[in-house]
């Protein structure tokens, strides 16, 4: 693909960081994007994956802690709704209710299996940032069996965020520049 027709589909200043880091070379910035795509492509099984084995143990931790499977309904109008996530703005209850749309949109019978899985990658981080985690007592550290006693809850918390801006950078074909 010639450089110009590159340039008009991906956008110009997404093509100038790479045209930048190649002096200039249309040639070596065209080559640049095609190697970042392809450093991007080899992440994104482990990352999707990762994503499903997060959500799903997160699930059902909440779902046993809850003592009920449908908690991600239930709990929208029970601890999602607690006045101290006002800060927050209410994200997970919002998050929920959005989800439930999307769905009422596309005609789909609501369930709390398919409003989990409507849920962002961000929607379940969120449970380990200090709000959220203290009114649901610890809980979604319980996920993680395997995780050494010295890990606490903000460390965990930087490195699924670190986790989730990776991600993040990888989705969106930003990871070969480092100044996005």
């Amino acid at each position: 693909m010639q450089y110009q027709k590159l340039e008009f589909y991906i956008s110009k200043p997404r093509l100038d960081r790479f045209l930048t880091a190649c002096e200039n070379s249309q040639a070596r910035a065209k080559n640049l994007y095609h190697a970042n795509l392809k450093v991007a492509e080899s992440f994104y099984i482990v990352l999707n994956l990762f994503e499903v084995f997060l959500r799903n143990r997160i699930n059902a931790e909440l779902s046993s802690y809850f003592g009920n499977p449908d908690w991600i309904l239930t709990e929208k109008n029970g601890f999602m709704a607690d006045q101290s996530l006002a800060g927050t703005r209410f994200y997970l209850q919002r998050e929920v209710i959005t989800a439930e749309r999307r769905l009422t949109v596309r005609n789909k019978v609501i369930s709390s299996g398919l409003v989990v899985a409507e849920q962002s990658f961000g929607f379940w981080t969120s449970l380990f940032n200090t709000h959220h985690y203290r009114i649901l007592s610890g809980s979604p550290i319980q996920c993680f069996h395997y995780v050494p006693s010295s890990i606490q809850r903000k460390q965990l918390n930087l490195i699924l965020n670190d986790i989730r801006d990776f991600r993040n950078r990888i989705y969106h074909n930003r990871i070969a520049l480092s100044k996005q």
